[in-house]
């Protein structure tokens, strides 16, 4: 986990705990976009990676995005796309 998180306080209350709060009401985009609004210091990517450690076991967006591109890959390799077959 990126450990800048940590260090982020709103009213003594940590980012982390806020961001779970607002996905307790919340769907996960509006979740992303309010946090963005709470701590403007935030970029797209950092609050994508809010919503990856929250709502998933990944430690970070880039563990993510890893496996997702393995299974894309994965899933890719699995299907015929034509251009192997015989005429």
């Amino acid at each position: 986990m990126n450990k800048e998180y940590l260090r982020l306080e709103k009213n003594g209350r940590n980012i982390l705990l806020i961001f779970a709060e607002l996905r307790k009401s919340m769907p996960p985009l509006q979740s992303v976009k309010k946090i963005m609004e709470e701590f403007p210091e935030l970029n797209l990517v950092q609050a994508k990676e809010l919503m990856v450690l929250h709502d998933t076991d990944y430690k970070s967006l880039e563990d993510y995005q890893e496996n997702l591109f393995t299974k894309i890959l994965d899933e890719l390799g699995g299907q015929d796309t034509g251009k192997n077959q015989e005429i």
